[in-house]
């Protein structure tokens, strides 16, 4: 009989816009096939969520049962987990093909908000109906948010760079002026009604005053640009909201290793964090604390404490994509080679589980590569 002795964990994705998440007592990232589910206290891994046997393009967290996971995959299915079980509660197909976002409704707990490409729909997993909304931009989203206290409005996004506030169960919309690249992430204030963060691909960070949108009995006064932060000319992967620092919010870039906190009082940064990972892919806060889990582009996953501006904890990162094919080594039974889609071939250490060498494929002189160890 077979017996796990190790455990190599994968390394986070890359090409999801959310790869890192958290809830209550734990964060998550999630890999090509699976979610990697630790404890925030201890950083322990405590739960693979890994039902579906398809490539992950999108999972979300349930806002109010903390054992319940929505993931997507690229067959346009989108999975109900019971984490704590280990079980699929249910599915449904997605009526158009290439599920990009998932999102809870905050107020009602079987909602769930499914976007396709141009399109958007509304699942609800209580009767197991989808339906889609009225309101489409013509393009492809790149952004879909709920607002945490204004129940009818959401923040929609696209890839030419148009941002509509839009009233969910109405279908009203209100649009902003156009921005100059696409919309690369959005966030309403979790201490107001009344803010939005819009931030671009391009490096641009503007935050905007909503004047009581869709608020009943609130004026019909439209949104108002109040901020336009210093541009980052690397770009933005994401910006977020930090929810236990008032008016504090973080960028990053998929081009370096910079975090950088800021503060809607002021313009420019107020300070910066460097990691040591490299350029970084995502990045979410751990509930009511200053510390953020934070996905890189190399696959490591770190815990960074914004307060005191330094990296907890990391881990030393793994193949991003689905791996074809590994083998022991010939001349070192604690030596492990593992090749990936991701393009790099790593060399691993059986007994501390570290990855010990990184090969970029495509380097390689033609005519050397081979199978098998060596």
């Amino acid at each position: 009989m077979l017996r796990q002795t190790h455990l190599v964990a994968s390394g986070a994705q890359t090409w999801i816009p959310q790869v890192a998440s958290a809830r209550g007592n734990r964060f998550a990232y999630a890999s090509t096939l699976a979610i990697y589910i630790h404890n925030n206290d201890d950083q322990a891994l405590c739960k693979i969520a890994a039902c579906q046997s398809n490539t992950i393009t999108a999972y979300a967290w349930h806002p109010k049962d903390d054992n319940l996971l929505a993931v997507a995959t690229n067959d346009d299915i989108v999975h109900l987990y019971d984490i704590a079980g280990d079980t699929e509660l249910k599915t449904i197909r997605a009526p158009m093909p290439g599920v990009t976002c998932l999102e809870w409704d905050p107020i009602r707990p079987a909602s769930l908000v499914v976007v396709c490409n141009a399109d958007a729909y509304v699942w609800d997993s209580s009767t197991d109906t989808l339906k889609k909304l009225a309101f489409s931009p013509g393009c492809r989203i790149t952004a879909f948010v709920r607002h945490p206290k204004v129940h009818a409005m959401s923040a929609v996004g696209t890839v030419k760079g148009e941002v509509y506030l839009l009233h969910i169960d109405d279908g009203k919309k209100e649009k902003l002026p156009d921005f100059d690249g696409p919309i690369q992430d959005l966030g309403f204030d979790p201490k107001s009604e009344d803010y939005l963060l819009v931030a671009t691909a391009t490096g641009k960070i503007t935050l905007w005053g909503l004047a009581g949108l869709y608020k009943q009995g609130k004026s019909n006064e439209k949104p108002s640009q109040i901020m336009e932060f210093a541009k980052q000319p690397t770009g933005l992967s994401a910006c977020k909201w930090i929810d236990e620092m008032p008016g504090t919010f973080v960028s990053i870039s998929d081009r370096h290793g910079v975090i950088r906190v800021w503060n809607v009082s002021n313009a420019n940064p107020i300070s910066m964090i460097k990691t040591e990972q490299g350029a970084i892919s995502s990045i979410a806060q751990l509930h009511k604390s200053t510390k953020a889990v934070v996905s890189f582009k190399g696959g490591e996953v770190a815990i960074v404490d914004l307060h005191e501006r330094r990296t907890q904890w990391a881990t030393g990162g793994g193949h991003t994509e689905t791996i074809f094919d590994c083998s022991l080594s010939r001349s070192d039974c604690n030596t492990l080679v593992s090749c990936s889609f991701d393009g790099t071939v790593r060399t691993w250490d059986t007994r501390t589980k570290a990855c010990t060498a990184v090969f970029d494929a495509g380097a390689a002189p033609s005519g050397t590569g081979s199978g098998g160890g060596g």
